[in-house]
């Protein structure tokens, strides 16, 4: 279950020296079914703090806290329930992936489409991108439409952050796919100018025995550019570390 939580980080990256706070419908997550989940994120140079809770309108429980450490290298997953943290860095390659990645041949697409509108008084463009990673056996496609703006206050330590994420992808090769095809994918999304207020992502995932499908769809909330103390991206204490788990 880590490295799904780590990629679907990596997958609807997160920005910035700001404060956001995200709404994301999903259907057909595993473990979860039609869910609504809210992210609370506090962002400041290098590192992220996502609070995550999961629910209905009324009620919502906290279900996890993770923090990115790009100073540090590494990825710390909060249990605040049972006070407990799993720690992993973030230069070691994830291994046994969710594709077999003997064969992997991923083909990227990114468009920028004509169509415009406003979220939070904020100008956006709409850009749509599409992963199809296939290894014979085993197949995964992700489609993901974006509403990116980019003319609000705290979008250039936005841009910084995410740049800073996408160079520690294609430094360490997190995801075990073609280097060369990786760099070129983070080109690509690199030259996207803004950030999604707006997006809908859809992953289907089929081999010869079985097919899945999960589809999400996410809006910011708030968006706001506030002082963040250190004190928010360090494990709190009294917390104990648990063992990384082999296998999901």
């Amino acid at each position: 279950m880590h490295r799904i939580i780590l990629l679907v980080f990596l997958f609807s990256i997160i920005y910035g020296d700001v404060m956001y706070e995200m709404e994301t419908k999903t259907d057909g997550m595993m473990g979860l079914g039609d869910e609504v989940m809210t992210f609370r994120n506090f962002i400041k140079f290098d590192r992220m703090r996502t609070e995550v809770k999961i629910g209905n309108s009324e009620s919502k429980d906290e279900a996890f806290i993770a923090i990115i450490r790009l100073d540090k290298g590494v990825f710390w997953i909060l249990n605040p329930e049972n006070k407990e943290y799993i720690e992993m860095p973030l230069s070691e390659k994830l291994e046994n992936n969710i594709i077999d990645s003997s064969n992997v041949t991923p083909e990227f697409k990114i468009e920028k489409l004509e169509e415009t509108k406003e979220i939070l008084k904020i100008k956006c463009e709409k850009y749509y991108v599409s992963v199809d990673i296939n290894s014979g056996a085993e197949r995964m496609e992700i489609t993901q439409t974006m509403w990116m703006g980019k003319d609000f206050p705290g979008y250039d330590e936005i841009k910084e952050f995410n740049d800073k994420v996408l160079g520690r992808v294609n430094e360490t090769g997190l995801v075990d796919i073609d280097n060369k095809l990786l760099k070129d994918l983070q080109k690509r999304i690199s030259e996207i100018d803004g950030f999604p207020l707006e997006m809908e992502i859809n992953v289907k995932m089929e081999d010869n025995y079985t097919k899945t499908e999960l589809k999400s769809s996410s809006v910011i909330k708030k968006l706001t550019t506030v002082p963040i103390s250190d004190r928010v991206f360090e494990i709190p204490e009294g917390y104990n570390p648990v063992k990384t788990p082999n296998t999901d």
